[in-house]
């Protein structure tokens, strides 16, 4: 099973956490739902999936408000990723401990790219690996510096990375 954490940095590493507890965003996501444009806009069973919720049907509303439509139709997300908000998220934040991620990205985007990940996770964590090494293979023969690797897989992976040669740092 995959966490909502590792989840989300596969996926769209751009989102925002805009509320909820960090510690939660190590529950397991069982799978992807997400909310319909047209009525009714939630899906009929939530239980321990990521709930991706498209921006305009929360347009101006308080996350509140949505977690209190969920608690009331008796849905039980293991997060939420708000989809299609251009810019900087401005979310209130929410007082429950529920993870909700904010995303530029569309709903049908986010939906189909974390499906894909949770039906083959090991497979893509398979590529990722092989492009890494390829990427870092090809930097170190251009610069043979051992910050040259480590910058581009820094970059890829939008973390910082460390890099130990001869016992040094």
């Amino acid at each position: 099973m995959t966490s909502l954490l590792d989840l989300w940095r596969a996926v769209d590493p751009e989102a925002r956490l805009v509320s909820g507890s960090v510690t939660r965003l190590g529950d397991l996501a069982r799978g992807v739902l997400r909310t319909r444009a047209a009525a009714p806009h939630l899906p009929p069973a939530v239980d321990g999936e990521l709930l991706v919720v498209d921006g305009s049907l929360i347009r101006g509303r308080p996350l509140d408000v949505l977690l209190a439509t969920l608690q009331a139709a008796e849905l039980r997300p293991v997060g939420l990723m708000i989809a299609g908000l251009a810019g900087p998220p401005r979310l209130e934040a929410a007082e429950s401990s529920l993870p909700i991620l904010a995303s530029g990205r569309s709903a049908a985007d986010l939906t189909d790219a974390m499906d894909s990940y949770l039906r083959d996770e090991p497979g893509h964590l398979l590529r990722l690996g092989l492009d890494l090494r390829l990427a870092a293979a090809e930097a170190a023969l251009a610069n043979p510096e051992p910050a040259a690797p480590a910058g581009l897989v820094a970059a890829r992976l939008r973390r910082g990375v460390a890099v130990t040669a001869d016992g040094e740092l």
